[in-house]
């Protein structure tokens, strides 16, 4: 027991007489005497200071006397360094965040304060390759493990690992260690500083660019890291106002788009999310009073991303749609933009294209929800359509379209006209009532299109979309139906189709695979 204290008092000599740097020849020694400390500890809690003063002269020079020495005492060297990380074990504060401000300290070189006889000092890089080769990365990930509620150690972790994330060496090593996915289930961990979700966002990124991305994407592509990534983003979107904040948040939606390549990520909770619902909030007229204040042109962006996301998502969870009453809300709207009622659309937005001063662009992505929904031929959905009304309000939109002819915004209203006859294609099909319900002024609208100049299918603007949308509603709305065909044929219809096969090989061929 007694010499305990001698011991105590020889490392004491050893730092004094290292304050200037060590050098690689002795470092093998110096570590293995290290060791003996941190072996002591348990018992002997004094020697936490003999081994923070030791860890305390990783931070100074390595020195070297010769120039091979940096290749003579590499492995020493890089087995002295790996050491670091297996000492983070020891639980002491103070001795865990030495360790750190050390390692951190090989990124920040400096020379020796005073300079030794016959010593230089080893290269700059030497420690960071070193570190490399004994495979440092590795225990300090693991590290991570034993600091779930040490908030200033932790800290000082991430920040090694962020100076040692920007080798492509280590961090192949950290994501084989589970990096990735251990950073990232941490991101809301509570840190007034803000440091910790800045810095486990660089390291995410350095591991994302620096190793194998397939396999970070892997690993984060769980349940945990995704909801942890939401609730990220959904903070610094609701809270932060700086431009740091912004760009933080970028950094994280860029991250989350990146994890959704995968096709196995859990991506989409919407039906707990109630997703459908949330969307079905801006399919409605512009209200007077608002809960928030968006101006006109970015409550219009938002209600047509809304309905474009509608249109590819609502197919996928078709009886989450139902639930929301969705056939009902998308009628109802189409009502409003067929309605004169006042409204100046700004058109300024992709989906918003052809759509400044009027609804055609609120139409046209209506329509398009519509026939998402009713080419999955799901009887239910088609059913409740038709019971309420949706026919006959096809047919007097179509109608109330061609009365007013606009020339500017030509295609779209094409687009328009076809989406609907589709629309009434797949409700009509092998449905006698329905096609009864559609009746003579169906079949008139249905004329009038065959009407059309035969040049303007040349036109590239949608005719032959129009036309063909056309013969496959003459199919599926008119045939079948003996009141419907004599009304056909009583206005000359078989005649003006005839005329189209003659003009347009196109619809020829057409026809005559539909039939």
């Amino acid at each position: 027991d007694g010499l305990e204290e001698k011991q105590l008092k020889f490392v004491k000599k050893l730092v004094q007489c290292y304050q200037n740097g060590l050098p690689l020849r002795d470092l093998a020694q110096i570590f293995k005497i290290l060791n003996l400390c941190s072996g002591k500890i348990k018992n002997q809690p004094r020697f936490i200071e003999s081994a923070y003063d030791i860890i305390k002269l990783c931070g100074l020079p390595f020195l070297k006397k010769k120039v091979s020495d940096e290749i003579t005492y590499a492995e020493d060297t890089a087995n002295s360094i790996a050491l670091l990380g297996d000492l983070m074990k020891i639980p002491s504060s103070e001795l865990r965040i030495q360790i750190c401000k050390c390692i951190v300290d090989f990124y920040h070189a400096e020379p020796p304060k005073k300079h030794i006889p016959g010593y230089q000092q080893a290269s700059s890089s030497y420690k960071i390759q070193m570190a490399e080769v004994g495979g440092l990365a590795k225990t300090m990930v693991q590290s991570m493990t034993l600091l779930e509620n040490q908030l200033v150690e932790k800290l000082w972790v991430l920040k090694v690992l962020q100076h040692l994330s920007t080798s492509e060496v280590n961090c192949t090593i950290m994501m084989k260690a589970q990096a990735a996915s251990g950073i990232c289930t941490h991101l809301n961990d509570p840190d007034p500083s803000g440091q910790l979700l800045f810095r486990s966002s660089e390291i995410l990124w350095n591991l994302l660019e620096k190793s194998s991305k397939e396999e970070v994407i892997q690993q984060l592509s769980n349940l945990e890291c995704l909801l942890a990534l939401k609730e990220v983003f959904k903070n610094l979107f609701m809270r932060g106002f700086s431009h740091y904040d912004r760009q933080l948040r970028n950094d994280i939606l860029v991250i989350t788009t990146i994890i959704a390549q995968n096709p196995e990520a859990p991506m989409i909770l919407l039906i707990d999310g109630k997703v459908i619902l949330a969307l079905f909030t801006y399919v409605k007229k512009p209200e007077k009073q608002k809960i928030i204040d968006w101006s006109a042109a970015q409550h219009e962006e938002l209600q047509l991303h809304a309905i474009a996301t509608l249109s590819s998502v609502a197919p996928l969870l078709i009886e989450e749609y139902m639930s929301c009453q969705g056939n009902a809300r998308v009628l109802a709207f189409l009502e409003w933009c067929e309605s004169e009622d006042p409204f100046f659309s700004h058109g300024n937005s992709f989906h918003g294209t052809g759509g400044r001063g009027n609804k055609f662009a609120q139409m046209r992505y209506s329509l398009r929800l519509l026939r998402a929904v009713v080419y999955l031929e799901d009887e239910t959905v088609n059913k409740d359509l038709c019971e309420k009304g949706t026919i006959q309000q096809m047919i007097g939109i179509f109608k109330n379209i061609i009365s007013k002819p606009n020339e500017k915004e030509e295609a779209i209203v094409l687009e328009i006209q076809s989406d609907i006859l589709l629309i009434l294609s797949g409700l009509c099909e092998n449905h006698i009532q329905r096609k009864e319900i559609f009746g003579t002024e169906g079949v008139d609208i249905v004329l009038h299109v065959m009407k059309t100049d035969p040049r303007k299918l040349q036109s590239g603007l949608g005719y032959n979309v129009l036309l063909f949308s056309t013969l496959d509603s003459i199919w599926c709305c008119i045939l079948g139906c003996y009141p419907s065909e004599d009304y056909f044929l009583e206005k000359e219809g078989i005649f003006l189709l005839l005329d189209l096969l003659a003009k347009d090989q196109t619809a020829a061929s057409l026809l005559i695979k539909l039939w």
